[in-house]
């Protein structure tokens, strides 16, 4: 649910504002995919409220929180540290 100013007038109606580093599937239409890697950079990971892309209408914790476990998950930490 969402005021009904910001889709008409691009007003942000809450204090988590998202986005700058969405997920997309290539450097053209994202900064970052789906594993949370920035394109074009190697071991760099983006988890935090820049990488959704819309608001979703309600504090986006739960969600920031749980897609950041995901990508989290899938590195494998002796090669991001280099050993």
């Amino acid at each position: 649910m969402s005021f009904f100013l910001e889709p008409l007038a691009g007003i942000s109606s809450t204090a988590h504002i998202p986005g700058g580093a969405v997920i997309g599937n290539s450097p053209r239409a994202g900064v970052i995919d789906k594993g949370n890697r920035v394109f074009g950079y190697q071991n760099m990971y983006i988890c935090d409220g820049s990488m959704i892309s819309a608001n979703p209408g309600v504090n986006p914790f739960l969600t920031i929180t749980a897609i950041s476990e995901r990508a989290m998950a899938q590195v494998d930490v002796r090669v991001a540290c280099g050993r």
